[in-house]
């Protein structure tokens, strides 16, 4: 069987790029090898070396396209700093990363989850700094639904959590059907999961408002203690 020969072309290094995207995300930093990238984009490794040197900057490279997808537009951004309401702002921020990290980006998301449970030796992973600008934004919408007496440390834990369920479902949107086949496709579309959370976030900053509110008032004072004291007396007789 005559041995199939591999050719470096002008697209070999976008096929090694597509190829590594995939399999950094699916395996890690760690779990991945060079030959399996070779095999996936059809190079040799050779290639590999020549576009990219060796396995670390491939990786970097991996993550600055990974980062280039997490790119907020513009005109995004601008609808962000309008003028609408906080939790329009906080489900526009939501839908956004959801669009951003869902479909083609879901690898982008996959490999976000990878670099909190298994960090690149020796550096942050750029994925996850690459989120941090919508934590900001998460940060600022959530605040103002908050009110301004509310701990710092609630509103970033608040908006960790926003941002944490949607690198979540975004990274598991094609194996949730599969996990849980008695929900419905609908339930699991990005546009309802965005939603969903989009809703959890209001409703739990609602929730931890009112409760600082109430929190905050004073205890009501008997303005008759000595009906209250005769009350009282009546009481113990009857007894």
């Amino acid at each position: 069987m005559k041995a199939r020969t591999r050719h470096r072309s002008p697209d070999s290094k976008q096929h090694i790029l597509t190829a590594a995207c995939r399999l950094f995300a699916e395996k890690g930093f760690r779990g991945t090898h060079i030959r399996e990238i070779c095999d996936e984009a059809d190079v040799y490794i050779a290639t590999v070396c020549y576009y990219f040197h060796d396995k670390q900057r491939l990786y970097e490279a991996v993550a600055e396209e990974a980062c280039r997808r997490l790119a907020i537009p513009p005109e995004t951004l601008a609808a962000f700093t309008s003028q609408i309401t906080p939790d329009q702002r906080l489900s526009a921020i939501v839908k956004s990363l959801f669009e951003r990290l869902s479909g083609d980006g879901e690898w982008v998301a996959k490999l976000a989850a990878r670099e909190l449970v298994e960090p690149v030796v020796g550096r942050q992973g750029p994925v996850g700094m690459g989120l941090r600008k919508d934590l900001v934004l998460l940060e600022s919408a959530v605040k103002q639904l908050l009110g301004p007496s509310v701990s710092l440390d609630l509103v970033r834990l608040t908006a960790l959590s926003l941002l944490s369920q949607c690198v979540f479902f975004c990274a598991s949107q094609s194996a949730l059907p599969l996990i849980f086949p008695e929900c419905e496709r609908a339930t699991l579309s990005r546009d309802n999961l965005a939603e969903h959370v989009a809703r959890f976030g209001i409703g739990g900053c609602e929730n931890e408002r009112k409760a600082s509110v109430r929190s905050r008032r004073p205890a009501k004072m008997n303005r008759h203690p000595a009906k209250a004291r005769g009350a009282s007396e009546r009481l113990a007789r009857i007894v």
